[in-house]
């Protein structure tokens, strides 16, 4: 809960999903979205998604919002 790694008291751990575990809002990060991040040696952002144990590169994109729907539409196809 405090997210400090070291910290396995019982209070301070939580049950969560594999998804929401590694959605990394409380890390510091340049995006706001899951799977998007800002690639600084094309000066682009990029995303990724994870399948399987798989992680599949989706493009480089100029904004972040763009990076946000690739990551969106491969998932959504992923349901169909």
């Amino acid at each position: 809960k405090d997210f400090n790694t070291k910290n396995n008291k019982l209070d301070n751990l939580e049950v969560v999903t594999h998804r929401i575990n590694c959605n990394k809002k409380h890390l510091k990060s340049k995006s706001k979205y899951t799977g998007v991040s800002w690639y600084e040696r094309y000066k682009k952002w990029k995303s990724t998604i994870s399948v399987k144990g798989k992680r599949i590169h989706l493009g480089y994109f100029d904004t972040e919002n763009d990076a946000h729907l690739a990551y969106e539409n491969y998932l959504n196809n992923l349901k169909t």
